[in-house]
């Protein structure tokens, strides 16, 4: 899992809430439990003398990205917002499952939605790449809608043959190349699957749950989400097995898209304010640009530090209405 030094980099978007940076999660500053930063266990308090941003290293992650802002009691704040050093998702209203509870489930630093495992609100298993729901996705041949938190295509459409997915190695039913090719086997996905399933599904990912997930150097692994697979064997195939996505059904992670396990984006991504000239400064109450990212009409954006309307989720920069 990734470490990330002794606090944690968490921020903002949780299940249920808006606001932004002032305060995870849509709480006030006032809420949070005063600290003393102490450089011996946090490196970001030692701010050198002439103000540059200390390169201290967040676990693997690498360095903090350029833009990075050295503030008062030691935390820094990422060029997007995003904090790193606080303790807690300050105001969190927790939901019912590992992904929505607010808690760092898997103690690896990374609360809900920051954590690469959590790919949905249903999720409820922050520990490994499956939901955690049980009798969930457990058929070795059949597969539908991953990211429904149910098994089963009656209410979703979606039926995916294992013979037919690129990359299964699953001995009752292999990927059959001869299969995948005939449409009478292996039919592309129905309307229906791809109108209900697609929205669930996380950037990078499609609907039965072949997906690209960074680690934290940045380097894509496109794995099969499995009980076996965790941010920490992403390179190991015998346990996050390689797969192809299928097209009609495949959510596309852009360059400036919050995808799984990838929450910093390069500089560009951030294009600066427009000169409003010498005589006409931006007024301190100036709203923040909106997040990085697209998303569907209609679809509210996110990111580490803006969250989502109350009664959504943030799903990779977008916000989803959990299914009932």
């Amino acid at each position: 899992m990734l470490r990330i030094s002794s606090r944690l980099l968490v921020v903002v978007s949780c299940l249920g809430l808006s606001g932004a940076i002032a305060a995870a999660c849509g709480g006030s500053s006032e809420d949070a439990p005063a600290e003393t930063c102490d450089p011996a266990t946090n490196p970001a308090c030692a701010q050198p003398d002439d103000g540059a941003v200390p390169t201290a290293e967040i676990g693997t992650s690498g360095m903090y990205p350029p833009g990075s802002t050295v503030l008062p009691d030691g935390a820094v704040m990422l060029p997007d917002g995003a904090i790193v050093g606080s303790d807690a998702l300050v105001g969190c209203v927790p939901g019912a499952t590992q992904c929505t509870n607010c808690k760092d489930d898997d103690g690896d630093g990374l609360i809900d939605w920051l954590d690469p495992e959590c790919t949905g609100p249903l999720d409820n298993d922050e520990n490994s790449f499956a939901t955690g729901i049980p009798g969930d996705n457990i058929d070795p041949c059949k597969q539908d809608c991953w990211f429904d938190g149910n098994s089963g295509s009656g209410n979703d459409g979606c039926l995916f043959a294992s013979k037919c997915l690129k990359g299964s190695t699953e001995p009752k039913c292999p990927y059959d190349p001869v299969a995948a090719a005939d449409p009478k086997q292996c039919p592309p996905p129905s309307e229906k699957c791809i109108k209900y399933c697609k929205p669930l599904t996380p950037k990078g990912c499609d609907c039965a749950g072949c997906c690209q997930v960074f680690d934290p150097a940045g380097k894509m692994y496109q794995v099969k989400l499995t009980g076996t697979c965790t941010y920490e064997t992403l390179s190991d195939p015998t346990k996050c097995p390689t797969c192809a996505p299928i097209a009609d059904c495949n959510n596309p992670c852009g360059k400036c898209d919050f995808c799984l396990g990838k929450l910093t984006l390069p500089p560009e991504c951030y294009p600066p304010p427009p000169d409003a000239g010498v005589d006409a400064p931006p007024p301190e109450d100036a709203p923040p640009p909106p997040p990085p990212g697209d998303c569907p009409a209609g679809i509210a954006k996110c990111s580490p530090s803006v969250a989502c309307p109350a009664g959504q989720y943030c799903l990779t920069g977008c916000c989803v209405t959990p299914p009932k």
